[in-house]
C-alpha cells in the first residue's frame, strides 16, 4: 500500500488584522512544508503536529518580518492518517464534520482558543 495515499492533511488560515493576509499566506505555504518535513507524523501525530504548530509560530515572530504586534491569522487543520483524523487549531476557527442519516447533523471536531476559555 502506498503511505502517501492515506496520509493527508487539510487546513484553513484566516487573518486578522492590518497584515493578518500576509500573516495566513505565510502559514499556507510554510505549514505544509514543514509538516512534511517531519519524521514522525505517521507514527506520532499529536506529537509532531503540536511540534509543528510551535515551530510555524516561532518562525514567523523571528524571520518572517510581518508585524504581528496588531495582526494575526487562526489555523485550524484536519490530519488523517490512515483511519484516524486528527484535528489541530490554534485561535477561533473550527472544524467541523457532517454526517447523514435521515437529515444532515454537524459535529464540532475542535475547541475555540480565545480569552474568555480558561483551557
Amino acid at each position: 500500500m502506498d503511505e502517501q495515499k492515506t496520509r493527508h492533511y487539510f487546513g484553513v488560515c484566516d487573518g486578522h488584522g492590518a497584515l493578518g493576509h500576509k500573516v495566513a499566506e505565510f502559514l499556507k505555504v510554510n505549514l505544509p512544508l514543514h509538516l512534511n518535513k517531519s519524521k514522525n507524523l505517521a507514527d506520532e501525530p499529536v506529537e509532531a503536529l503540536t511540534s509543528c504548530f510551535r515551530d510555524i509560530s516561532a518562525k514567523l515572530n523571528s524571520s518572517s518580518k510581518i508585524d504581528v504586534s496588531l495582526s494575526g491569522a487562526t489555523c485550524v487543520g484536519c490530519y488523517i492518517n490512515y483511519d484516524t483524523l486528527y484535528c489541530c487549531n490554534v485561535g477561533d476557527s473550527r472544524a467541523i464534520v457532517g454526517s447523514y442519516e435521515k437529515h444532515w447533523e454537524a459535529h464540532q471536531l475542535s475547541e475555540d482558543h480565545k480569552p474568555s476559555v480558561e483551557s
